[in-house]
């Protein structure tokens, strides 16, 4: 992966958190004396307030390294240059981590939809009511990916691009929480209008961390990103079941570049997953996408399609018994239900073996033991609808015995007939072998 980390023009070197502070406050209480001086809204704890808005040099503001955007940029770093999964946790004031997440923003704002960085180019202004939102530190907390650009714009000439010199900054002056920024950055980073910047990945992990990390329930999740409770849950469970085939399938660890282009595969099998209530069905379609997903550079792409047609819910029994008998596996041995468990009065039977579902193996190089599955199936279902196709003919052929014959078409209607008969003596001829 050559293009992970584009060439930047700007150095970071990053002011200590005390000196940053102390400037800021300056510019601040300089700004609440002026009755000229700008002000914003901005949605902060849930509340709306007016924060001053101060010009600040570029080499002031910091990234925001738990940025919800960057995070699959980060995991692709971390496994591209064998780092540890901690490497950017807990490094805020750290030159190294700051120099990368630079890079990692600026690919960003150039491959966004919007291209943001292409928009400031041409622009040559940074507009007052587009201002970046900072906390009292000077981190920013919304327009990380704007920073980036005007600090590489202004780097590449100073001349041409003198205005950004200096930038317009909004300054929350309460004290914010993790959860808090992580509100404010779902806000105005994930509503609706801002979903296509965010890749499945980085959504996912995002609210995984959200979840884990903050302790945050799906309701709330949901309610700052727009989202239904219910498809938080399902991006939570889907980002589970990536880090399982990674770990398990992969060998890979966090290795998230590895299953990026497969997102149609993914995000497909968590829904139908999602909308499956039998825990073991559930589990028989997230193995069968960690199949598909392993064997995918063998499959190419009738990846998907091999994908869908597994997990619909006509094939799936039959890929699970085929699948099981392929590696003889076997079902547990049964045993006696608790009869003062009340959850057996109610659990619905299902038609899957969770036992041997779970010990299906997921195993590299089975492209052509999927091709054959899928093979069986293709089987199965012409032989399913020659079995409709006969029972058609069968019930046609009843009710036109019933009816009188117009002599005006007899002659064709006999003619049909007598190479319909010709036909099925022939079928006939096959079936009795």
């Amino acid at each position: 992966m050559q293009n992970y980390l584009p060439d930047v023009e700007y150095k970071i070197q990053i002011k200590p958190i005390t000196q940053r502070k102390r400037i800021i406050q300056s510019k601040v209480q300089a700004h609440d004396k002026d009755t000229r001086a700008h002000e914003q809204r901005y949605y902060v704890q849930h509340d709306l307030i007016m924060c001053p808005v101060i010009n600040l040099p570029i080499e002031l503001p910091t990234y925001h390294l738990n940025n919800g955007r960057t995070r699959s940029a980060q995991s692709h770093y971390i496994f591209n240059e064998d780092k540890s999964s901690k490497f950017f946790a807990n490094h805020q004031e750290d030159n190294l981590q700051q120099k990368i997440q630079h890079k990692l923003l600026f690919r960003a704002a150039q491959d966004s939809t919007a291209n943001i960085y292409r928009e400031l180019k041409k622009s040559k202004v940074f507009k007052k009511d587009e201002a970046i939102l900072l906390d009292k530190s000077g981190m920013v907390i919304n327009g990380n990916r704007r920073l980036s650009s005007v600090r590489e714009l202004y780097a590449s000439d100073p001349i041409t691009y003198k205005n950004f010199e200096h930038i317009p900054c909004a300054i929350i002056q309460k004290d914010l929480s993790a959860t808090d920024i992580k509100d404010i950055e779902g806000y105005y980073q994930i509503k609706k209008q801002f979903r296509q910047d965010y890749d499945w990945i980085s959504l996912a992990l995002d609210i995984k961390y959200e979840k884990d990390d903050l302790g945050s329930s799906f309701e709330e999740i949901g309610s700052i990103k727009d989202f239904r409770a219910e498809d938080v849950e399902m991006y939570y469970e889907l980002i589970k079941q990536v880090d399982i085939c990674l770990e398990e399938d992969w060998k890979q660890p966090k290795g998230y570049p590895l299953v990026e282009d497969q997102k149609q595969i993914w995000m497909d099998t968590a829904k139908r997953a999602a909308k499956t209530k039998d825990p073991a069905a559930k589990l028989a379609i997230w193995k069968t996408c960690r199949l598909i997903s392993i064997n995918s550079k063998n499959l190419g792409d009738r990846a998907y399609n091999f994908a869908k047609d597994f997990q619909n819910r006509n094939n799936l029994k039959e890929i699970v018994d085929q699948w099981a008998i392929r590696y003889h596996i076997k079902a547990d041995k049964t045993k006696k239900k608790d009869s003062d468990d009340p959850l057996d009065e109610v659990s619905e039977p299902s038609q899957y073996n969770l036992s041997i579902i779970d010990k299906l193996p997921i195993k590299k190089n089975a492209h052509e033991m999927i091709q054959e599955f899928r093979d069986n199936l293709a089987f199965k279902k012409d032989d399913a609808a020659a079995k409709k196709m006969a029972a058609e003919i069968l019930m046609k052929s009843t009710n036109l015995n019933s009816k009188e014959m117009p002599e005006q078409h007899r002659n064709e209607i006999l003619r049909c007939l007598k190479k319909a008969k010709g036909n099925i003596e022939k079928i006939i001829t096959k079936l009795s072998k």
